[in-house]
């Protein structure tokens, strides 16, 4: 996150800025991290619809080794 970015969620409600912080897990398995993280943030911070589009686009993951790939994708598709 830069200044610009840090700046700007500064003058937002405190919900509205956890909700758009950016989350990344490299190595990410079969994305139990990645789920647990989208759940806190929509129990916790997520008020609107906007709020819950910009949830879904900032919680990245990236795991290399094929099998837990494809179990990760699985898992984000059925969550």
């Amino acid at each position: 996150m830069d200044n610009l970015e840090i700046a700007y969620n500064a003058d937002k409600s405190r919900s509205e800025a956890n909700v758009t912080s950016s989350e990344c897990y490299g190595g990410c398995g079969t994305s139990g991290f990645l789920a647990c993280t989208i759940d806190h943030k929509r129990d916790c911070y997520v008020k609107s619809a906007k709020a819950e589009e910009i949830l879904l686009s900032s919680v990245r993951g990236v795991e290399k080794k094929a099998l837990p790939h494809m179990l990760c994708t699985t898992n984000m598709i059925l969550r």
